[in-house]
């Protein structure tokens, strides 16, 4: 897996390359995401909580943003494009 991440601006994109043969990659059983072979474009949207005021559990309902993603699947490998902006990002 290849993750880049940039700022520009207010707005936050991350980039995910991953492929069918990576290393790190559990093999079982129940491993559903390469079991089919796809090709294709699609896009997501979906809320996460913002940086603004993280620490008041209370505020969360307000404080939504919208980050989209846009991918693509090819036959042993997909990447997206994640952006949004002031979005909560747990570092790993």
């Amino acid at each position: 897996m290849i993750i880049k991440k940039m700022k520009i601006g207010i707005i936050e994109f991350k980039f995910v390359l991953r492929h069918r043969f990576e290393k790190d990659r559990k093999k079982d059983f129940f491993d559903f995401e390469w079991k089919s072979w796809k090709i294709g474009i699609w896009y997501k949207n979906y809320q996460v909580v913002g940086k603004k005021h993280y620490r008041v559990i209370s505020e969360w309902g307000k404080n939504t943003v919208k980050i989209h993603q846009i991918g693509l699947h090819l036959l042993w490998c997909k990447m997206w494009i994640e952006f949004g902006k002031e979005a909560l990002h747990i570092e790993e």
